[in-house]
Order: C-alpha cells, then sequence, then structure tokens
C-alpha cells in the first residue's frame, strides 16, 4: 500500500479480518455518538459464523457519520480483497488519501485513521481494473470489504503489529474454537515495527503436527526458539524478540518430511493456531 497523508486521514496498512455492516454505533465509549454504514456501491452482505463481508462494484462509498459537536478521531479497520491483482484508491471529500495494492485471493487488512468533524463524511473506495469474468455471476465483483468496523486509536496502534502470513502457507481455516493455519516446508511470517526504533515483542501461539518433530523459529540466523511435537497434541509457545523498525521475517521450520494424510491432497508439516504479537510488556501483564 502506498500512503499519502493528509491532515484528515492517515492511512496504515495492516494484517486481520474484516466488512460492512449497515451500522455501527458504540454508545458509552470512545466511539459514542460516531456511526458508520455501507453507503452506495455495495451488493448485499454476506454472513459465514462471525464473518460478514460485501462485495462491491467499481466504486463504493462508506459513510461516517459524527453526532457529537466537536471533531473526532476515529479508526476504521477492514480488510480488503480482490479475485485478481489490482489497486484501490481511497478518497476523502474528493482527495486522493491512500492506495492499496491487492493481490489475487489474499486478505489485506487496512486501517484507516479518520478525522470526522461533525455531521456526515465520505470514504471513497476505487477500483482501478476491470471485473474478472466468473461463470454463473451477474455482478461485477472489483473488490470485497470483511468485517469492516469503527474502532479506537488505541486498536488501530495494536493492529499496526498485526503478523501476516507469507511464504509456505495454506489458507487459513477456522471454526468455533478459533482459526489455524497449516505449513508446508519452511513458512514465512512478517512482523511489522511501525515506529523508528526497537521494540521488545512477544510471539505467542499454538503449534501440532501430525507426526513427532521438531519445530524451530528463526530471524536470519539467529535461532529464536524451538518446540517438540508430538503428532497429536498442541504445544503452547512463547518467544521474545528484539523487532527493530519496519518489517523482519521469522521463518518457521521442521526436522522431518511433510505428512499426507488421506482424502488431502496437500502435504503438511506443522500448523499454528491463535497467533498473536504483543508489546513484551503488555503480554508479561496477562501473565
Amino acid at each position: 500500500m502506498r500512503l499519502l497523508l493528509s491532515s484528515s486521514l492517515v492511512a496504515l496498512c495492516v494484517f486481520l479480518s474484516a466488512c460492512g455492516g449497515e451500522r455501527d454505533s458504540l454508545d458509552g465509549s470512545p466511539l459514542s455518538g460516531i456511526s458508520m454504514e455501507m453507503a452506495d456501491g455495495w451488493y448485499a452482505e454476506e454472513t459465514a459464523g462471525d464473518d460478514r463481508w460485501s462485495w462491491a462494484q467499481r466504486q463504493a462509498e462508506i459513510l461516517f457519520r459524527n453526532e457529537t459537536e466537536e471533531t473526532r478521531r476515529v479508526a476504521f479497520l477492514g480488510s480488503l480483497r480482490s479475485i485478481n491483482p489490482r489497486r484501490i484508491s481511497a478518497s476523502l471529500s474528493g482527495r486522493l488519501v491512500a492506495e492499496f495494492e491487492l493481490v489475487a485471493d489474499q486478505w489485506i487488512l487496512a486501517g484507516l485513521e479518520v478525522t470526522l468533524p461533525p455531521g456526515e463524511t465520505r470514504l471513497r473506495l476505487q477500483s482501478e481494473a476491470a471485473a474478472p469474468r466468473i461463470a454463473g455471476e451477474s455482478r461485477e465483483l472489483h473488490f470485497c470489504l470483511r468485517n469492516g468496523r469503527l474502532a479506537t486509536l488505541e486498536d488501530l496502534m495494536m493492529a499496526e503489529h498485526e503478523p501476516s502470513f507469507a511464504s509456505g502457507w495454506y489458507d487459513e481455516e477456522r471454526d468455533r474454537s478459533g482459526a489455524w493455519r497449516w505449513a508446508q516446508g519452511e513458512a514465512v511470517v512478517v512482523l511489522k515495527n511501525p515506529s523508528e526504533k526497537a521494540e521488545p515483542m512477544t510471539l505467542r501461539f499454538m503449534a501440532r503436527a501430525l507426526a513427532p518433530r521438531e519445530l524451530s523459529l528463526k530471524t536470519g540466523d539467529e535461532l529464536l526458539g524451538k518446540v517438540a511435537l508430538d503428532g497429536s497434541s498442541w504445544s503452547d509457545m512463547e518467544v521474545g524478540i528484539e523487532l527493530p523498525p519496519g518489517e523482519s521475517q521469522v521463518t518457521f521450520s521442521t526436522d522431518e518430511s511433510p505428512v499426507r494424510p488421506d482424502g488431502d491432497s496437500r502435504d503438511l508439516d506443522f500448523c499454528l493456531s491463535n497467533f498473536s504479537l504483543l508489546p513484551s510488556e503488555l503480554a508479561k501483564g496477562e501473565e
């Protein structure tokens, strides 16, 4: 994503889940008096479990309402996805403020810090590429927004550190108990530090495999930690890391060959669930 900063909105690129309901307002909180709704250009909302999403035409708008008498600074969090690569531009009051580069069939979480004067403010999202042709589909599906919501600036700061699963991973799977990803061979997670100095962070996750093996994780040549997986149960892991400014890659690997279960076409080395990146001070406070 390329950022174009203005006094009214700062765009920040992040990794998590997101799509629009008709209205989102929280009373008695930092978001009281603020609401949002999906305006023009969106198809009907679709849902599955706790997730909700809406596909968009070439151009779609989100309407924010500030029903207070003061200018308010809030955040909007939402994941974007498209069927084929495309660029999505975001504009506020006719001014281009951000561009999101989408790759095929991958969710990209984006966060926006929005300054809202009293009254209504519209955020316009627009696709530059033509919609793909899909057999049996009459809609022009340019891009999709999932779990869009209003958020506090503190939520946005936490989202800035959201890790992203890069190479070596299969698609996310989920049920009511949570979400997980299987990996084949070496798999990479990208960690982000948007500040200008190194920050002590803590990685937390659960890991399992279908056969006994040792899972190790490195950043560059530095071994961060390893855990023995027994081939059936989940193992909890917590690893401290001094995260430099910008992006850092953490590589996960095992010492055994992958397993292909009956009825599954995938080669599965290991699985991670409940993956999170927290400031170490906050992680200690949760113990």
